[in-house]
């Protein structure tokens, strides 16, 4: 089938996806390239702003519409290509994106060489308390907790802890940003800034000059 062919069929009723995918529930070997390829990240790309509904025997089953790409330089091209989309997005998703593709970009190798994911990704992600990037970031981080460490734009690195640290030293919120935020702070290490202590013994002191002017009254009296 062409790219357009597999587009068609991944924006309605996947008729052809459920085809594929009783293939490989039979045993049997089903491994699709570049056509293929090209029409799922066309239909990333469209998740990223709008909902597209896929049957949910299509979506339970998502891995295995994946997997048909391989384990070669066509599944790491494709797994580069949707992070790249996601790092353009400033933050601003529809969550389903994540819930379809986020496994996909949640790889170590792939998000270590991208040296710009922390700038154009984790930040953006925790400004605009996207639930369903906030979401993945939990699953990235409960995977791999030291992934920061990794990056060598130390600048983004803190800045990202700093926001973390500005949200969850805020009062407690119900809202689902929040607690999000508040896990990966809890897998992260990062505490709530302390306020600074007033030092209660400059208050309870008398000022000198309050002594003297004291002594000065009664010795005119």
């Amino acid at each position: 089938m062409k790219r357009d062919e597999w587009k068609l069929d991944l924006d309605n009723k996947a008729d052809t996806l459920n085809l594929m995918l009783r293939l490989t529930d039979t045993g049997t070997a089903v491994k699709l390239s570049r056509p293929y390829m090209d029409a799922l990240m066309e239909h990333a790309k469209s998740m990223l702003t709008q909902n597209i509904n896929l049957p949910d025997a299509v979506v339970s089953q998502w891995s295995k519409v994946l997997n048909v790409l391989g384990k070669t330089d066509v599944r790491k091209t494709f797994r580069r290509e949707i992070l790249d989309m996601a790092m353009n997005q400033n933050g601003k998703f529809n969550d389903g994106f994540f819930k379809l593709y986020g496994a996909e970009i949640n790889n170590p190798v792939i998000l270590s060489e991208e040296k710009m994911v922390v700038y154009k990704l984790f930040r953006p992600l925790v400004r605009e308390r996207s639930v369903g990037g906030l979401r993945w970031l939990n699953d990235v981080f409960a995977n791999n907790r030291n992934i920061l460490e990794k990056y060598t734009d130390t600048a983004s690195v803190q800045d990202f802890r700093e926001r973390i640290q500005d949200e969850i030293g805020k009062p407690a919120d119900d809202d689902d940003a929040h607690k999000l935020i508040a896990g990966i702070a809890n897998v992260l290490g990062i505490k709530p800034e302390e306020a600074p202590q007033q030092d209660d013994t400059l208050s309870d002191s008398k000022n000198p000059e309050d002594d003297s002017s004291e002594g000065q009254k009664s010795k005119e009296e």
